[in-house]
């Protein structure tokens, strides 16, 4: 009865964001069930003088949800607001963001009749085809709202599309090596049976005794595209890009934020937007896992509602970072 209720107030909360942002589901892959929430078409898409555009990515956590729902339970108790993406939604209209896209990274398919769900390759085929490849055409800017699961299935899309394409240092010298080789990517792109090609790169490094080899990634094409990325309670671990200097760097940049809510044992009660103490123990473990990474509290104990309760320090970051007017009037 409650994954029935769930289920029917989900939906409702997914027409409301579909009638106040002008969204549409978009079908990524028929055959397993990929789907996504994705603005409808609009004159601003085909305005050749807009030379900057603007793209607003919403990843949900691991669960039961569905695309745009943060908690199904604070569905029911709490409210349609605190409990979806209804306001970034309704934001991004008011700031004329150009395109809005709300994954759907629990989306079910059907194996063997029993329904199973794989969300990093939900996740990994909904970014390249639906946003990367998009934006490298259209010269967009991604502002990222990744929550929960959603950061460390964006980070190692990343950490994989830098593992592919490398440069290799030798000495002083700097070689390009690359391979096409599509059956080592373990991108679902290339296993399910959509209709996707892509073709991927991978390193070839030479070692010897008396040289030094560093790989660096030469992922740019993907770091560039987003302008803004804001992790809210995101389980990432820095140290798995430890090997990829670019990744390093820009996930402790000025382009990242992280958000994190308090453990139920801290008895300070802290408010959103205050920055995180960086001395003691829990500062060094977290140093260590994330980085340098800008962190301030959500103002909340409860996970679910750390994208609600700092909603407008996630809009302040993606202000800081802009090149361009996302600013509302």
């Amino acid at each position: 009865m409650y994954d029935e209720v769930a289920r029917l107030c989900m939906e409702y909360a997914q027409d409301c964001m579909i009638q106040e942002g002008n969204l549409e589901w978009q079908t990524l892959c028929p055959t397993r069930q990929i789907k996504a929430l994705v603005s409808k078409s609009n004159n601003n898409d085909n305005d050749d003088t807009a030379t900057t555009k603007s793209t607003l990515l919403i990843i949900t956590g691991k669960g039961k949800v569905g695309a745009g729902i943060f908690s199904r339970r604070l569905l029911l108790t709490v409210g349609l607001e605190p409990a979806s993406a209804i306001s970034f939604v309704r934001e991004a209209k008011q700031r004329d963001i150009n395109r809005v896209i709300i994954l759907d990274p629990n989306s079910m398919s059907s194996n063997n009749n029993k329904m199973i769900v794989n969300a990093m390759d939900v996740v990994e085929t909904s970014l390249q085809k639906l946003v990367f490849d998009d934006i490298n055409k259209n010269n967009n800017q991604l502002y990222v709202l990744a929550h929960s699961m959603a950061g460390s299935q964006l980070v190692r899309f990343l950490l994989e599309e830098a593992k592919n394409t490398t440069t290799t240092t030798i000495g002083d010298i700097t070689k390009n090596t690359t391979t096409t080789n599509n059956n080592q990517r373990r991108s679902i792109i290339n296993k399910s049976k959509c209709n996707t090609t892509t073709t991927t790169t991978n390193a070839t490094a030479v070692a010897n005794n008396s040289n030094q080899i560093e790989d660096t990634t030469n992922s740019s094409y993907h770091l560039n595209c987003i302008q803004a990325i804001a992790f809210t309670d995101s389980n990432h671990n820095l140290q798995w890009c430890k090997n990829y200097r670019s990744l390093i760097d820009f996930f402790v940049g000025p382009k990242c934020l992280y958000i994190k809510s308090q453990t139920v044992h801290d008895n300070v009660q802290r408010a959103a937007g205050e920055t995180m103490d960086n001395k003691g123990h829990t500062y060094e473990y977290w140093k260590h896992r994330f980085g340098m990474i800008r962190t301030i509290y959500a103002g909340t104990k409860e996970h679910s509602l750390t994208n609600h309760t700092a909603r407008h320090h996630i809009w302040q970051h993606f202000d800081s970072t802009s090149t361009h007017s996302c600013k509302s009037d």
